[in-house]
Formats: C-alpha cells, sequence, structure tokens
C-alpha cells in the first residue's frame, strides 16, 4: 500500500504540474504578454502549481512545482519571441537565495539544540541509511539509464562525486516542515532531516573540493579547452581591436599598442593546451555545432519553422554534440535515417491514426502538418549549413586542415537538403507551392512585427499605432496557414476509376466524392500494414508506393509499384478487414480514402451502387 501511495503521489504530482504548465504556456502564447507578465506568471505557475497539488489534489507540489517548471521552459518559452532565460534565470536565483535565507533563518530561530543532542544516535543511523541509499541509486540507476537511453557516459570519479556531492539543503527542509502537526513523530523527523542537513553541509560540502582535486575532475576535458581556447582567442581579436580604435584615434602610442598586444599574447598562451589533429577536428565541429545551434534560433524567430521543428533539430544538434563528447570525431554521426524520440511518437501516431474511420479527418490535417514540418527542416538545414561553411571560412583561430574537412561535410550535406527540396517539389506540386507561399507569408508578416515591435521599444512610434498594427498583423498571420483542397471533378474522375464504380451515374459519383478524404503520406510512411484491420479502399492521386508481402521466411518481397490511378484495398469494401499486403509510400503520396461504412449510406440512396456491391460479393463468393 505504501508504495502504491508513493507512486499516486509521485506520477499524479508530475502529471498535475505538467499540464498547468502546458495551460499557463497556451495562455501566454495567446495573449501575447509582454516580458513583465510572463515572469510573473513563471511566479504565479510555481506557486499555483504547488497550492493545487498539494492542498487540492492531495498530491506532491513538489513534484507538481518541478514538472510545471520544465514545461514552461522546454514548451512555453520557445513559443515567445525573444530570449527571456537570461532575465528569468536572474530573477528565480535572485527569489531562490531569498528563499532559502529564510527558510534557514526560520531554522535557526526554531532549532533546538538539546533535542539535536539527544538524537545523535538516530542522526547518525539516518545519514548512514542516506548515504547508502544515494549510493544504491548512483551506482545502479545511473549506468542502466545510461545504457536504456543511450546517453553520453559518465565515468566512475564523476560518479564518486554524484554520490558525495548529494546535498541536503532548503527543499529536505521545506518537505519535512510541511508535515502536519498532528501527525505523531513530527518532531523526530525534523530533527533527523535537520541533523542530515547538519553533516552534509559540514562534513560534504567542504570536503567536496578536495575529493574532486584527488580524483582530477577539477582538470579541463578536451571539450572545455576547446571552448576555453576559443573564447581567449575571441577575447584577443576583441582587445586588439578597440587597441587600433584608439591608436586611429591619436589617444593611444603605437609602442603601447604593440607591448599591449605581446603581453595579452604571452598571457593567453600559457591557456592554450597542446593541440592534434583530434583535437583540431573536434574543435571546428564544436564550433560548426555552435553556428548551426545560433542559426537555428534565429530561423525559429523569424517564423520559418514550427515548434516542432525547432526541437526535433535541437534534440539532433545535442545528439551530434554528445557524440563528439563520446567517439571519435573521424567518425561522423549520420544524419539521415535516425529514429529520434520525435520520429518515433511520429510513427507510433501515425500507425495508430492510419485505418481509424473516425480520426480520417485528424489524420488528413496532421499529415498536412508533417508535409509543412518536413521542408521546413530541409529549408532550415539548407540556412545552417551554410551559416556554417560561411562563418567557418572567416575563423583564423581554427586549424585549416580541419576546416575544410568540415566545410567539405557540410558541403555535401547542402547539396543533399536541396536535392531533397527539389525532388519533393517536382514531385508534389502544387502542394509544395501552397505550403511555400503560407511559409513565406508568415516570415514577412513576422519581420514586419519585429520591426513594428522594436520601433514601439524605442519610442519612434506610439502606442494606439503599435496596438493597431500589432492586432492587424496577428490576425494575418493566424490566417497564413496550408491548406490543400482538391477541386470535386477531381476526386469523382478518380473514383470513377475503380472498376467497382466506373460507369456509375454521376448523381452517385458526386455523393462518392463527398464522403471520400484526402490525405497526404510522406516517403517511407507505412499506408496500410499487412495484418492490420481496415475497411477503406485508397485512391493514389499523385505519387509512388510499393506494395509488399511477408514471404514464410520472413523476408519481405516485394509484389508491384503503385502510381498515380492506382488503387488498393478494395477488397475492404466487400467485408475483409484483415489488409493482405503491406503498401508503403516511395514518395510523398495524395490518396483519395473511401471507407466501407461511406460507400453503404451511397449505396442506401442509390440502388446501382447497392447492384454494384451485390455483383461484386457474389463474383468474390
Amino acid at each position: 500500500w505504501a508504495v502504491f501511495e508513493f507512486l499516486r503521489v509521485f506520477i499524479g504530482g508530475t502529471l498535475t504540474g505538467i499540464i498547468f504548465g502546458l495551460l499557463v504556456s497556451e495562455i501566454l502564447y495567446r495573449l501575447q504578454s509582454s516580458d513583465s507578465a510572463i515572469l510573473t506568471m513563471s511566479m504565479v505557475t510555481a506557486y499555483a502549481s504547488f497550492i493545487l497539488a498539494e492542498h487540492s489534489l492531495h498530491v506532491s507540489g513538489v513534484m507538481a512545482t518541478v514538472s510545471a517548471a520544465v514545461t514552461l521552459s522546454i514548451y512555453g518559452l520557445t513559443r515567445i519571441p525573444g530570449d527571456l532565460k537570461p532575465r528569468l534565470t536572474e530573477t528565480w536565483e535572485f527569489v531562490g537565495l531569498v528563499a532559502n535565507s529564510l527558510l534557514f533563518l526560520l531554522v535557526g530561530l526554531s532549532i533546538n539544540s538539546a533535542q539535536l543532542v539527544s538524537h545523535i544516535g538516530l542522526i547518525l543511523v539516518t545519514v548512514i541509511i542516506v548515504q547508502l541509499a544515494r549510493a544504491t541509486s548512483v551506482y545502479t540507476l545511473v549506468p542502466a539509464t545510461l545504457r536504456l537511453f543511450n546517453l553520453p557516459s559518465i565515468s566512475m570519479a564523476e560518479r564518486h562525486i554524484m554520490w558525495w556531492g548529494g546535498l541536503k539543503g532548503g527543499l529536505a527542509i521545506a518537505i519535512v516542515l510541511s508535515i502536519p502537526e498532528s501527525l505523531p513523530g513530527r518532531d523526530l523527523l525534523i530533527n533527523l532531516t535537520l541533523g542530515v542537513v547538519l553533516f552534509t553541509l559540514m562534513v560534504n560540502a567542504w570536503s567536496i573540493r578536495p575529493l574532486m582535486h584527488r580524483l582530477k575532475l577539477d582538470r579541463l576535458s578536451d571539450d572545455e579547452q576547446s571552448e576555453l581556447e576559443q573564447g581567449l582567442s575571441r577575447a584577443s581579436r576583441s582587445s586588439a581591436k578597440l587597441l587600433n580604435k584608439y591608436v586611429s584615434l591619436g589617444i593611444l602610442s603605437n609602442e603601447l599598442e604593440q607591448h599591449l598586444k605581446q603581453k595579452l599574447t604571452a598571457a593567453f598562451s600559457r591557456e592554450r593546451g597542446a593541440s592534434s589533429s583530434t583535437k583540431a577536428r573536434r574543435k571546428v565541429y564544436l564550433a560548426a555545432l555552435r553556428i548551426e545551434s545560433d542559426a537555428l534560433g534565429e530561423i525559429y524567430h523569424a517564423g520559418l519553422i514550427s515548434q516542432y521543428s525547432l526541437l526535433d533539430m535541437r534534440n539532433r544538434l545535442e545528439m551530434d554534440r554528445d557524440h563528439y563528447s563520446r567517439e571519435d570525431v573521424a567518425k561522423q554521426p549520420s544524419r539521415n535515417g535516425e529514429q529520434n524520440i520525435f520520429h518515433r511518437s511520429e510513427m507510433r501516431i501515425l500507425k495508430a491514426l492510419r485505418e481509424k474511420n473516425w480520426a480520417a479527418g485528424l489524420l488528413s490535417r496532421y499529415q498536412q502538418q508533417r508535409l509543412s514540418q518536413f521542408i521546413q527542416r530541409d529549408i532550415a538545414a539548407i540556412i545552417m549549413s551554410t551559416a556554417v561553411i560561411d562563418q567557418l571560412a572567416t575563423r583564423d583561430d581554427l586549424d585549416k586542415v580541419a576546416i575544410r574537412e568540415v566545410t567539405n561535410t557540410y558541403q555535401h550535406r547542402l547539396h543533399k537538403r536541396r536535392q531533397q527540396l527539389d525532388e519533393m517539389r517536382a514531385e508534389f506540386q502544387p502542394g509544395y507551392d501552397l505550403i511555400e507561399k503560407a511559409m513565406f507569408t508568415r516570415v514577412s508578416l513576422i519581420a514586419v512585427h519585429n520591426c513594428a515591435d522594436h520601433e514601439f521599444q524605442h519610442g519612434e512610434i506610439g502606442v494606439k499605432a503599435y496596438n493597431r498594427i500589432s492586432q492587424k498583423l496577428r490576425r494575418l498571420i493566424r490566417h497564413a496557414s496550408y491548406n490543400n483542397s482538391l477541386k470535386q471533378d477531381n476526386i469523382t474522375s478518380a473514383i470513377s476509376t475503380v472498376p467497382l464504380f466506373s460507369g456509375l451515374s454521376d448523381s452517385a459519383l458526386q455523393l462518392l466524392s463527398r464522403h471520400a478524404h484526402c490525405v497526404t503520406f510522406l516517403q517511407q510512411d507505412i499506408i496500410i500494414g499487412e495484418h492490420e484491420k481496415g475497411d477503406a479502399l485508397y485512391i493514389i492521386l499523385h505519387g509512388h508506393a510499393e506494395a509488399s508481402r511477408k514471404s514464410e521466411n520472413g523476408e519481405s518481397e516485394k509484389l508491384g509499384d503503385l502510381k498515380d490511378g492506382d488503387f488498393f484495398g478494395e477488397m475492404a469494401l466487400l467485408g475483409d478487414h484483415v489488409r493482405t499486403a503491406t503498401v508503403t509510400a516511395k514518395t510523398a503520396v495524395t490518396l483519395l480514402r473511401l471507407t466501407r461504412g461511406d460507400v453503404i449510406k451511397v449505396a442506401d440512396q442509390h440502388e446501382e451502387v447497392k447492384q454494384r456491391l451485390i455483383q461484386a460479393m457474389n463474383e468474390r463468393t
């Protein structure tokens, strides 16, 4: 029962915080809130989520606050223009300092030294149990988590610090003080907690630095050394530029300028480590990733990509950075065909919706969004690769040979992305044109809005003018969406090519076309799966697909190619709900989806459709 109660409180608090964070994020986005409103709402989120979880739902208020903060940071702030994280961080660091100071002051005023001394034996036992519990989690769960999620490795020395550095402080005290006074043994729990906190502050805290030095963790890693050298190089160039400016103004002599430059160069050279070809490549790769990350942020704030695409591409950049910290950079990580968490989620959603009749409209809109994001990623990758190539060409602080290697890699990526985009444009006309128009219409409107916001912040336009411009632009941005609608005549013509419906009257075909749904599948998407249940007919309007079936030895056996005008799944209209083959999209494919239920509805109104179905059933029998 205790385990069940713990899971209820822990998971319940986490879910409460996530839902509350999503709600606040949506409110801030819809209201286009100002910076001060966002800072205020972050505090409201912290306290309101705790109160709601702890006092109303009786689950963990601490977990609710933590999960609400993480949700607001990952999901909420990325939807809001501008970079508020530095200001939020500074604000909450100050709030945390004040709260911790007040908390320990409260503890100092309420502590009873005599009771602590009287419980010294129990406190020492508790300290040992706490240290053993943390050691168990660090030395067993951490390696298992690394293997399970394929995370960067953590050395044994780092695990030692994770164990010994698990300081207890404000959070532990806050939790124990929140225990109701009516609970038996509350004073004992408070004394034990205070004893553990004092031990970690007086023993663990002061000994952590000597332990890190003994374990050699205070030395710079290769990546940190690279960051140090690049920072020193940028600082040196900035200093030289400033000195040159003063020389040109005649307020600094050439002799003093040269002396200062030599002195700075000598000071910086002491911090430079030994260079090797591997370290040189690593430095260039890390610099390229930073350039990509900066360009990605600019692309998102310009409105060129969605929040989902931003999180997906940022996740890929973080995976690449982890790769460089774990492996030899001579082995390049592949960015093609990777199944990260975002793509796996997409495939699960697609599999869950593709054969559900109630989700036909939802699937159509979802696939339109996926197609748009597919194009967004290619365009963003082209801009990011170009930024890396251009900026690396101006870097004098990096190894020239390594720059050429990395530049060649990014030129190859650039060529491949351009090729993919050209293929998509050729294969998916006019849908591509509609997406492109909506995308760059939104970009241009956001650029105008950013310009108006800048002028308002600098007092060049008044409040009334700014509000009028802002309202109009927001209305236009909301309506700048992609809508791929097909003409009714095209749908009717496609349905008439199916033998089951060939020769039907215009009224029957038009009624069938009104029940049909248009849906898009991207390259390598599974449209229908072998042995899965479904009751829909598919007609290919544009694109190419491949039908296959599992052979007796378990290998995939190709049955044939499907192109414009071809159809499949017609047996489902006759009552066979189990698919006998798998159909996979080889390019972006647009299809018409017509279900058995829709055909039966039409048959109830048109005798000729009913007779066709009866005839087909008899022939099949």
